[in-house]
């Protein structure tokens, strides 16, 4: 994988931790999110927020005023109706149709910008990537994400949530830092939560934190939460990890894994006294002492909560710095390879499956950014790539359907498209966007029975799918079944 990107599993490191890691590590580029058709991205610029995008229902705008009250499921249908072929703004409408003024609609606007993160807090499951490369072209306010964090946990986070991911680790060990000095400086915290973080033993098991009296449980479970997402507390189920620093704590998820790939890939050209870093005339003292130096480093506990894949990677390279020690601490075993290293095989590292999924979602990301400009003829080719790397994902085919059809270029353009989409179906029938894709397709080419059978069936999948929703009411309004709002939009 190339040094720009890094990925997991969300239900290795939670998006609170992830948001911190990258707020840390001041690094610049786009973090992903996934989980089945959700798609959430979060722009970064050393290490401050953005912006954020998303293609949940929840997180549209109009869906969070009708939430909050402000609008109707009713008006919101009139406000995307009248929004078709138009280029006026969902929340410039919401000020025209007058139910937010031009100042609430920036205060929407940017709890909507927040909304979009925190509405993943709870998260799971799931995937995750990191593209040093991405969003280099976009200026904004940054947000302080502490305080992004600290908020969302507070506001968002509820107590049969908390209760779960903490019986995960209940029967851990904790220890805190000295200071809050990491996170006072962006987050106001309470004097309660203060109180308690300074009052508590500077180390001892996490069930003593919980059951501790001195602040109210579901404010202490939000605290010690944050606490835990931005490594004022660590855990871990070994005591020694902790005081030896073997955790997570000075690695991150996002470094960690090129590192050991790279270390892995050195060792099968080096010799046992260049991976403990000594000389081959180095006493049994200096062995010692670079094993332990080494041992420290890349324990595999260190690498606790980065994914399956980091730790196993951790665990060889790991096994290499034991295997070494043992040889070489030993006089006789040490004798025996002395006599034999330099004819010692030589060996490479093969790819795996797993490298081909990553790369084919880092195409399918390419291409979508490119549909969004309307650079449909490159995101065709970047969703090829993605098909080709992993056939089976029935997203990736809808999209290269869509963007074939768009481009319009290639001959037989139309009829591949319809083809890619009836795979995308066959593949997952329960996936909506193939089903809006397809009835858009037939709707273009004047096959209005056909289109609204598409429209259906996507509604079925998800009756909260806007978009087919507003295809199959416009379809009824053009066979007269439904009065059209323009009167009473413009009468006075």
């Amino acid at each position: 994988m190339s040094t720009s990107r890094e990925s997991g599993q969300v239900k290795d490191v939670r998006v609170p931790r992830l948001l911190y890691q990258l707020h840390r590590h001041q690094k610049t580029g786009v973090l992903l999110l996934k989980r089945k058709d959700l798609r959430k991205a979060v722009f970064f610029r050393k290490g401050s927020i953005l912006e954020t995008r998303s293609n949940a229902l929840r997180d549209c705008l109009g869906q969070m005023l009708v939430q909050a009250g402000k609008l109707s499921q009713e008006a919101l249908g009139d406000s995307l109706r009248i929004m078709e072929g138009t280029s006026i703004r969902q929340g410039e409408l919401f000020v025209k149709m007058g139910f937010l003024k031009a100042a609430e609609l920036e205060e929407w606007l940017g709890r909507q910008q927040m909304e979009r993160i925190w509405n993943a807090f709870e998260w799971t499951s799931g995937e995750f990537e990191f593209d040093a490369d991405g969003g280099g072209h976009l200026s904004g306010h940054p947000q302080p994400v502490l305080s992004v964090i600290y908020s969302g946990i507070s506001q968002r986070l509820g107590m049969d949530f908390l209760r779960k991911e903490f019986n995960l680790v209940r029967g851990n060990f904790y220890m805190r830092q000295e200071s809050m000095d990491m996170v006072s400086s962006e987050v106001q915290i309470s004097p309660p939560e203060r109180d308690f973080y300074f009052k508590v033993p500077a180390e001892g098991t996490v069930e003593s934190l919980l059951v501790d009296p001195r602040l109210e449980e579901l404010p202490k479970y939000r605290f010690l939460y944050f606490c835990v997402q931005t490594g004022l507390i660590e855990t871990a189920a070994d005591k020694t990890a902790l005081r030896t620093g073997a955790t997570s704590r000075r690695i991150g998820a996002f470094g960690a894994r090129d590192q050991l790939k790279r270390l892995l890939g050195e060792y099968n050209d080096k010799t046992f006294y260049e991976v403990l870093g000594v000389s081959p005339q180095a006493g049994r003292e200096a062995v010692k002492e670079a094993y332990f130096a080494m041992a420290g480093q890349y324990h595999p506990d260190r690498f606790t909560g980065q994914g399956d894949d980091t730790r196993k990677m951790a665990e060889q390279v790991f096994s290499h710095i034991n295997t070494a020690y043992s040889t070489l601490s030993d006089d006789a075993t040490r004798q025996a390879y002395d006599a034999t290293v330099m004819n010692a095989p030589k060996g490479g590292q093969e790819g795996t499956d797993m490298q081909s999924i990553v790369n084919a979602e880092i195409h399918y990301s390419k291409g979508m950014n490119l549909l969004k400009r309307k650079e449909y003829g490159p995101a065709v080719k970047a969703f090829q790539q993605a098909v080709e790397l992993n056939p089976k994902e029935a997203d990736y085919l809808a999209h290269l359907g869509w963007a074939l059809f768009k481009d319009g270029s290639s001959p037989g353009g139309k009829e591949k498209a319809k083809d890619f989409l009836r795979k995308a179906i066959d593949l997952n029938p329960k996936m909506d966007r193939p089903y809006v894709f397809l009835g858009s397709i037939y709707k273009a080419e004047g096959q209005m029975e056909k289109a609204e059978q598409q429209f259906e069936a996507a509604v079925r999948c998800n009756p909260d799918n806007l978009d087919a929703m507003r295809e199959i009411r416009m379809s009824t309004v053009r066979k007269g079944k439904e009065q059209t709002i323009w009167k009473k939009m413009f009468k006075k």
